[in-house]
Order: structure tokens, then sequence, then C-alpha cells
């Protein structure tokens, strides 16, 4: 087998908990589950050192609103419109994980 596919699937499958550090770092809840601020564990040893969203869809299951909301954002690329970076399927508890863009401050508090 491959071992670039190797390297590939092996990253896809790792844990949430293992690429960021984001306990006690809770942003915020919003619709369908908490945000975090988070920083990748392999940043650590550079210079540019990158923060992070990392939302944890908490429902079990995805509603469609949630999937329309993850369509939207894929295909959104603006600068005045948050990037979603990723979409990490967590494999031990079976949870949807979004991997953002951190922005200080939300539009809607500000208007």
């Amino acid at each position: 087998m491959d071992d670039d596919f190797k390297d590939e699937t092996s990253h896809a499958r790792s844990k949430v908990e293992d690429r960021f550090d984001y306990e006690g770092r809770l942003v915020g809840r919003g619709a369908y589950g908490r945000v975090y601020k988070a920083r990748r564990k392999d940043d650590y040893d550079t210079l540019e050192r990158r923060d992070y969203a990392l939302k944890k869809i908490e429902r079990t299951g995805l509603s469609m609103s949630a999937c329309r909301e993850i369509a939207l954002l894929r295909e959104l690329k603006h600068p005045h419109v948050i990037n979603l970076i990723e979409v990490i399927l967590s494999p031990n508890d079976k949870k949807v994980w979004l991997l953002l863009d951190y922005a200080e401050h939300d539009l809607w508090a500000m208007i």
C-alpha cells in the first residue's frame, strides 16, 4: 500500500483531541453546539501560531439546517464570511466538528 495514502488516512482518522488544544477555551454556544477557541498542536513549533474556531455539533445526527450551513460555508468564499476550513468526523464519539477561522467578534452582536 502507498505510504502517502496511509499517512493521509491515518491523519483523517486522528482524534480532534490529538490535533487541537481547545480544553477550557469555550467562547460561545451556537444553535447546534459549542464553539471553542483552538490551536493546532503541531503549530507550536512554528512562529506563525494561528487561532481557530472549533465548533462541536452536539446533537446525535445532523439536522437539515446544519447540513445546509455546512454546504453553504463550503461554497462561500468571501472576505466578510467566515471560512470553513475542514469538517471533522470524530470516530470515537460520532460527533461532527467544524474547523473555522477564528473571529474575535460576532457580526450579529456588533450590529
